[in-house]
């Protein structure tokens, strides 16, 4: 997406604008989190980016990278200036957990992916495919066609804004 011009944006750094005392560790993240979620209902996401939007108006769009619970997809959907397309990436547990023992992101990782499973956030993400506009299996579809799908999927929609 970053050939369109998109930027995107983590839920991690929101997160640490938002508490910035938490700690750099994905579980003291999680908690964060879901403290979020509960006092906001999910619209704490939909919020930054919206203060994201507005202040970069010439951004063509932008990847919210992730979402984790139904409400934040919702909130984002109806603060969205433009059209929204939620993608939802999913994988078999054996290969979540090969890519996660190689993450390097900047922060304390856990032990192993399925650490993080402990959080009913993390353990009820897969029910996000519901909602989604597109859902792609990671192990079984190239990065190359996804995008392929994806762009395709932002042509249909902004053609269809067009005729309105």
């Amino acid at each position: 997406m970053r050939e369109l011009g998109y930027k995107r944006l983590f839920t991690r750094d929101m997160i640490l604008r938002r508490l910035p005392e938490t700690p750099r560790k994905r579980l003291d993240l999680q908690v964060a989190g879901e403290r979020l979620d509960r006092e906001t209902g999910g619209q704490w996401v939909a919020d930054d980016l919206a203060k994201f939007t507005y202040r970069n108006p010439s951004v063509p769009g932008v990847v919210v990278d992730a979402v984790l619970i139904p409400q934040q997809v919702e909130r984002v959907r109806r603060a969205a200036q433009g059209s929204v397309i939620h993608i939802h990436l999913t994988a078999p547990l054996h290969q979540l957990e090969a890519r996660y023992a190689s993450k390097r992101s900047g922060i304390e990782e856990s032990g192993s992916y399925s650490d993080l499973l402990g959080s009913t956030t993390e353990a009820n993400v897969d029910q996000l495919a519901k909602h989604a506009d597109l859902v792609f299996d990671t192990d079984t579809t190239s990065l190359d066609d996804e995008i392929a799908l994806v762009v395709k999927r932002i042509g249909q929609q902004a053609s269809q804004e067009r005729r309105r």
